[in-house]
C-alpha cells in the first residue's frame, strides 16, 4: 500500500505582482524513489519525503514551457507539525521509471543544494518556503530529502490530501527576453515571452522582399510568401516555355516543357522540332534527302535527281512521281489552326473532345485553294496503325457511319487500336473548273502529306506505322485518283473502300446508253445481277466542268472530257501495292457505285482481294453489313509492319 502522508509542495501565489503556475507535467508521476524507480506515486495526492541516504530521495519534475521565462521561482512546503527540514536539490540526471523518461533542462549544476526548508513546528499544518534562481528550459527536476532524522508525516484524514506539487513563477520576471532580438525568426518580445510577430510586421527586417516572398512575416513565426501560381521570372510563352511562377513555398520555378516534346518553330527546312532542356524549341536539321533542295515557302523536298526520290519514283521537275501513271504532282498543305486535344475549331469543325484538332488548307495544286479540317483520334493503348477516313459526297463532313446499334465506324476503329485520322472539306473537293482530275490533287495532297510529314509540325516519327485508308463512295474516289494517278499507288499498306467509286468512267456513268455492249458487267459479284452506271447530272456537273453530264444528246467532245478526267483514263497506274478490299451491293437499291466499282476493281493487277455483300442493300449502305469483316480484314492488313 502507498503512503499517503506527506510534506506537499505547493504553488503560493507571490504576496506582490502576478505569478504564474509551473505545473506538473500532465503525463508524468507525482514522485519516485530513487532506490525503486519502479514504484512511483503517479496516482498519490500528497508526497512522502523520507529520512535517510540518496536511496530514499523523492523526485518531482515542473513543466516551463507554458509560462513566461522567469529566472526565479518559490517552492513551497507544506507540513503537518512537528515536519522536520527537508532539503532541496537540482537533480540533472535522467530517470527511467515503467514508461517514463525524467530530465532536466535547467542550467544550474546538477545536484546543487537549493536549500532546506527549516522545522515545521507550527500548529496544524504550515508552509515552508524556498527561494529558486536562475531557472532555465522546459522542465526543472527537483530532488528532496528529509534531513536531521526527520520523518515527514500526514494522512488525508489530517488535511494534507489533496495538494499537487507548483511552482511559483513571477510573471515577466529576469531571464527572458529582453527584445526581438532575443527571439527566433518573425517574433518578438511580449513581457519577457517570445510571440509571432503580426502578419505584415517585420520589426528585424528580416524577410527581403522577392518574386516569391512577401517581405514580411506571415504571422506563424516565418517570413510570407507569395501564392502558388503568381507571376515570377522569365514571362517567356510558347510551346517549350511557359511563364515561371511561384510554387507557395518561395520558390520560382520554371515551367520548361519536358524534352523531346514536340514543338513548331515555323521552319519547315529545319525539320522536326523538340523541346530542349533549356526550354526552347531545338530543330533536328533538314528533311529532305542530302542532295535534295529545300522549299521553305511551299514547305516541301525538291529532288534533284532520281536518287533523291522512292523506289520506282523519277524526279520531274522538283517533285517525286510514281513510275506508274501519270504520277501527277501533288499540291501542299498547310496548318493554318491547331485547337490541341479536345479543342474546337468552331463552325462545327473538331468539335470532339477526344481528339486533337487541325486547320488546313491544300494549294499548289493549280486550281483554287481550299481549306478544311483534321480530327487525330489517339486509341488507349500502343498504336498498331494509321487510318486515314475520308466521307463520301463531297466530303464536307467526318466519316462517323454508324452500324444498325448506332456505333460509329471511327470509334471501332480507335477500339481496335488505330489512329483514326478523319478528314473534312470546307467545300466539296471536287469543284474546280479543270474537272475531277485536277480536284483529286487535294485529297491526295492530305494523303501523300500523312504519308511524307503527318502533320502540321511534319513530325512523320509522330505516326510512323502503317498507313491505311478508309473511303466511302466519293471518299473512294477521292482514294482512287491518289492511288492511279498522283503516284500513291505503293504508299499505302491496306484500302478498305465502301461503295464506289462513281467515278471510274464518267462518260459511261453520265451516259450509260453510250457503253459498248461487250463492256456492260452482266454478273456483278459473281450474282446474276446487271451492274448500274447511271449518275445523278445535277450532282456530277458541278464537279465534272468544263465537261457536261448533262446533254441531251452528247457530242463525241463531251465524252472524250469525260473519259479523260476519269479515273480510268490514259496512263493510269493499276498495280496498286496496298491490299484493297471492296464492298458494295449486289442486291437491293443498287446504284451507280456498285458497277463502277467493279469495274474499277478488275483493272488492279497484282495480289489483291476483295468482298462484295449479296444482302439487300439500302442504296451505298453496305457498309451496315459489313462492318463486321471490315474490321476484321483491317486487323489482318493494317498492323504495324
Amino acid at each position: 500500500m502507498r503512503l499517503r502522508s506527506a510534506i506537499i509542495l505547493l504553488l503560493l501565489l507571490a504576496a506582490a505582482g502576478t505569478a504564474q503556475a509551473a505545473l506538473l507535467p500532465a503525463d508524468h508521476d507525482t514522485w519516485v524513489r530513487q532506490q525503486d524507480t519502479g514504484y512511483n506515486g503517479g496516482g498519490d495526492a500528497s508526497l512522502r519525503v523520507r529520512e535517510g541516504s540518496n536511496a530514499f530521495r523523492s523526485f518531482v519534475q515542473f513543466d516551463l514551457t507554458q509560462v513566461a521565462p522567469s529566472g526565479d521561482g518559490t517552492l513551497i512546503l507544506r507540513g503537518v507539525q512537528g515536519s522536520g527540514p527537508v532539503s532541496v536539490y537540482l537533480f540533472g540526471r535522467q530517470i527511467d521509471e515503467g514508461s517514463e523518461t525524467w530530465a532536466t533542462i535547467g542550467d544550474e549544476d546538477p545536484g546543487q543544494l537549493l536549500g532546506d526548508t527549516g522545522e515545521c513546528s507550527g500548529a496544524g499544518d504550515c508552509t515552508l518556503s524556498i527561494e529558486l534562481q536562475h531557472l532555465g528550459g522546459d522542465y526543472i527536476a527537483l530532488a528532496l530529502r528529509a534531513a536531521g532524522g526527520a520523518l515527514a508525516v500526514g494522512s488525508e484524514e489530517n488535511g494534507s490530501a489533496g495538494l499537487r506539487p507548483e511552482l511559483d513563477v513571477p510573471e515577466g520576471g529576469g531571464g527572458g527576453c529582453a527584445g526581438p532580438e532575443d527571439c527566433g525568426l518573425c517574433q518578438t518580445c511580449d513581457n519577457g515571452t517570445c510571440v509571432n510577430q503580426a502578419e505584415g510586421e517585420d520589426l528585424l527586417e528580416e524577410c527581403p522582399p522577392s518574386e516569391c516572398m512577401t517581405g514580411s512575416c506571415n504571422g506563424a513565426g516565418a517570413c510570407g510568401t507569395e501564392d502558388a501560381g503568381t507571376a515570377c521570372g522569365d514571362p517567356g510563352s510558347g510551346s517549350c516555355d511557359a511563364p515561371d511562377s511561384c510554387d507557395g513555398a518561395g520558390i520560382c520555378e520554371t515551367n520548361h516543357a519536358d524534352p523531346g516534346t514536340s514543338c513548331d518553330n515555323g521552319d519547315y527546312c529545319d525539320g522536326a522540332d523538340t523541346c530542349g532542356n533549356d526550354g526552347t524549341c531545338q530543330s533536328s536539321g533538314s528533311p529532305c534527302e542530302p542532295s535534295a533542295t529545300c522549299d521553305e515557302p511551299a514547305d516541301q523536298c525538291l529532288c534533284t535527281g532520281d536518287g533523291d526520290c522512292a523506289v520506282g519514283e523519277t524526279c520531274v521537275d522538283g517533285v517525286c512521281a510514281g513510275s506508274g501513271g501519270d504520277g501527277l504532282p501533288t499540291g501542299v498543305l498547310t496548318i493554318t489552326g491547331d485547337a490541341g486535344p479536345g479543342g474546337s475549331l468552331g463552325n462545327g469543325n473538331c468539335s470532339n473532345d477526344a481528339a486533337h484538332c487541325y486547320s488546313f488548307e491544300v494549294s499548289g495544286c493549280g486550281i483554287a485553294t481550299l481549306g478544311g479540317s483534321i480530327e487525330i483520334k489517339e486509341p488507349a493503348g500502343a498504336v498498331e496503325g494509321n487510318v486515314l477516313m475520308h466521307k463520301g459526297g463531297g466530303g464536307t463532313s467526318y466519316l462517323r457511319i454508324q452500324d444498325n446499334d448506332g456505333n460509329n465506324i471511327d470509334d471501332d476503329v480507335v477500339a481496335e487500336g488505330y489512329r483514326a485520322i478523319l478528314i473534312r472539306w470546307d467545300s466539296d473537293w471536287q469543284e474546280s473548273l479543270d474537272g475531277l482530275m485536277a480536284s483529286a490533287c487535294r485529297p491526295s495532297t492530305v494523303f501523300k502529306e500523312f504519308v511524307d510529314h503527318v502533320d502540321g509540325a511534319h513530325n512523320k516519327a509522330a505516326y510512323s506505322g502503317a498507313q491505311c485508308i478508309i473511303g466511302i463512295s466519293g471518299g473512294v474516289g477521292a482514294t482512287s485518283y491518289a492511288m492511279a494517278h498522283y503516284g500513291l499507288d505503293d504508299q499505302f499498306d491496306h484500302l478498305s473502300l465502301l461503295s464506289g467509286p462513281p467515278f471510274t468512267r464518267l462518260d459511261y456513268g453520265c451516259y450509260p446508253e453510250t457503253i459498248p455492249a461487250a463492256e456492260l458487267e452482266t454478273d456483278l459479284c459473281s450474282a446474276g445481277v446487271d451492274a448500274k452506271y447511271q449518275l445523278q447530272p445535277p450532282r456530277l456537273d458541278p464537279w465534272v466542268q468544263p465537261c457536261s453530264c448533262s446533254q441531251s444528246n452528247p457530242t463525241t467532245q463531251d465524252l472524250e472530257c469525260l473519259e479523260n478526267i476519269s479515273i480510268e483514263s490514259a496512263n493510269a497506274d493499276w498495280n496498286w501495292g496496298a491490299w484493297a478490299d471492296m464492298y458494295f451491293c449486289s442486291q437491293g437499291s443498287i446504284n451507280a457505285t456498285s458497277g463502277m466499282g467493279d469495274r474499277l476493281f478488275d483493272n488492279l493487277t497484282g495480289d489483291k482481294a476483295w468482298w462484295c455483300y449479296s444482302d439487300t442493300c439500302n442504296g451505298e449502305k453496305v457498309y451496315h453489313d459489313a462492318r463486321t469483316d471490315l474490321l476484321r480484314n483491317l486487323n489482318d492488313r493494317c498492323g504495324t509492319p
